[in-house]
């Protein structure tokens, strides 16, 4: 099962969930797709992330200019400070909180079905994660504690002040079940 899973993950968009076996000659193997979810750029470079960390692709800018919609519906990560950042691994930053942070907020936007509503990632201060969703609301979500509440919450509302017709502004959730929400100064 080991030698299987090795083979099946060296293709980096595959990830071996399991394997049943009904004996006597039947195998049934678990797999899982890679998703493209976010990017970072780093030294002139742009890294295309799925949910787990896994450099799926390394583009230049010439390359994203031939083809601009390739981040299109992508989170941008910022203060990620990659260390390693090779297509087919797992990357690796020089903190490894911002790591904790962008696999617990990936899982999160994703199990709550809010990654598309998302277009920027800022991970400079674990302590302090921003977000941004794709209409333009920045969203302060303090530390990783509780992030499911957080997250949920900041759902609700943002939904809610899309119905008012509200447009951009702020929220503060850092504290579970609690949106604070400031319209854009002008």
């Amino acid at each position: 099962e080991e030698k299987i899973a090795k083979g099946i993950e060296s293709d980096r968009y595959l990830v071996f969930e399991g394997m049943e076996k009904a004996l006597p000659n039947r195998v049934t193997l678990h797999l899982r797709r890679r998703q493209t979810a976010a990017w970072v750029q780093e030294m002139g470079a742009y890294y295309f992330l799925a949910d787990d960390g896994m450099v799926l692709e390394r583009k230049t800018k010439e390359q994203l200019a031939q083809k601009p919609d390739a981040v299109e519906g992508l989170i941008a990560v910022t203060g990620l400070q990659p260390k390693e950042l090779r297509e087919g691994r797992i990357m690796t930053a020089k903190n490894a909180d911002r790591m904790t942070a962008y696999i617990t907020m990936m899982e999160e936007l994703t199990l709550q079905t809010f990654l598309s509503e998302v277009s920027e990632l800022n991970l400079t201060d674990v302590e302090n994660i921003t977000l941004v969703t794709t209409d333009r609301y920045t969203v302060r979500l303090g530390d990783l504690n509780d992030m499911r509440a957080k997250i949920g919450t900041v759902r609700a509302v943002v939904k809610e002040l899309r119905d008012m017709g509200k447009e951009k502004g702020t929220l503060v959730a850092s504290i579970p079940g609690q949106v604070i929400y400031s319209p854009p100064v002008n």
